[in-house]
């Protein structure tokens, strides 16, 4: 595969994945609001592994929040801390080796970002007229487990399958393969 058609298949199946992973959570009311345990959140493991899975998780909130309450809002906040979150994850995870230590560092990014900025949205948006720091340090602790949950449980096990399998080590082109 020609490396530009490559990208292109990364950054299209991860959008995918995620959007098909965040509609699966919607349909058990884990997606939208003050309380997420989005499925789709563990695959920010994924920019570990490559520079346009970051790209791939940001498309792949816009197309998963397209179903959100909060509309266009949800949509670009979404977006917003899903690239930032994973723009850190790619830059600490190029620094450090120890698979564990990025696992933490995706669930502490993610849970980060997606509480400050997604923990405002739902203030400012759904109770602007009671908007304090009190309710938007619940919103954003909310946030914060919901993600941190998701990303705990999930990202160790996501990365060590990809790290194992021939065919996703290469799709992502892991040092494990391309030092064979």
């Amino acid at each position: 595969m020609k490396p530009n058609i490559k990208k292109i298949v990364i950054i299209a199946t991860v959008a995918a994945l995620y959007a098909l992973l965040t509609y699966l959570s919607a349909a058990f009311g884990l997606a939208y609001g003050a309380v997420q345990f989005r499925l789709s959140e563990a695959l920010m493991i994924l920019a570990v592994f490559s520079p346009e899975a970051v790209w791939g998780l940001g498309l792949g909130c816009i197309l998963g929040n397209i179903a959100s309450p909060l509309g266009i809002a949800d949509i670009l906040c979404g977006a917003l801390a899903t690239v930032l979150a994973a723009l850190c994850i790619r830059l600490i995870s190029s620094k450090v080796d120890n698979d564990l230590v990025k696992c933490f560092a995706v669930a502490a990014f993610t849970a980060l970002f997606n509480a400050v900025i997604i923990g405002s949205e739902i203030v400012i948006i759904m109770i602007p007229d009671k908007a304090t720091w009190s309710l938007f340090l619940l919103n954003a602790l909310q946030i914060a487990i919901g993600e941190l949950c998701v990303c705990l449980a999930l990202s160790y096990p996501i990365m060590q399958t990809i790290k194992n399998n021939k065919y996703l080590s290469r799709f992502f082109n892991t040092k494990k393969e391309t030092q064979k």
